[in-house]
């Protein structure tokens, strides 16, 4: 029997994994869906807090307080976000064959958006990009889809949609501290 190589998730599939065990509190179910070990569910759903914090931190840009330099890092982690967010909308309603060249495309697109200064999408960029959302064009069906996405692939709809996700997480963080 051969071991299968250990499926590490990146923050958002995380951030979906403590979604997805919210409404389904089995630590078996969120593991399948991931297809990762329902040990490593348990710890992302130990660590929610942390994990929730850190990604919202890594989201809001508060530009009385960011550094320019982090604002623009914030600014490309939501660019990246927003990436995941249109390639897991065009695989699953079929709209659109998912390749680099749409990649570059699409994040000029929401680089012009939101406004992020001497940023281009080239290969290593892209490169990165793929690695840190674990995306394989190759096999692109490996993709982990929580929920049925949204059908619009308009920029502006997905920027909007990616915005109030942050929204959310940062809300439910402020309540994990209250409580």
């Amino acid at each position: 029997m051969r071991d299968k190589p250990r499926k590490i998730l990146n923050l958002e599939e995380r951030v979906q994994a403590i979604r997805m065990y919210d409404e389904i509190p089995v630590y078996q179910r969120v593991a399948s869906a991931f297809k990762c070990s329902w040990e490593q569910i348990k710890n992302v759903v130990a660590n929610r807090k942390d994990i929730l914090k850190y990604y919202a931190n890594c989201q809001i840009i508060d530009v009385m307080k960011d550094e320019p330099k982090v604002v623009r890092h914030k600014k490309i982690n939501f660019l990246g976000n927003c990436m995941y967010e249109y390639i897991k909308r065009a695989h699953f309603h079929k709209l659109q064959t998912v390749t680099d060249e749409v990649i570059r495309d699409r994040a000029m697109e929401f680089k012009e958006i939101i406004k992020i200064e001497k940023f281009f999408p080239n290969r290593a960029w892209i490169r990165d990009f793929k690695s840190v959302f674990n995306i394989d064009l190759d096999h692109i069906n490996q993709i982990i889809i929580t929920r049925k996405p949204q059908k619009s692939l308009n920029s502006k709809d997905i920027i909007t949609f990616c915005a109030k996700e942050v929204m959310r997480c940062h809300r439910n963080q402020e309540v994990q501290e209250i409580k």
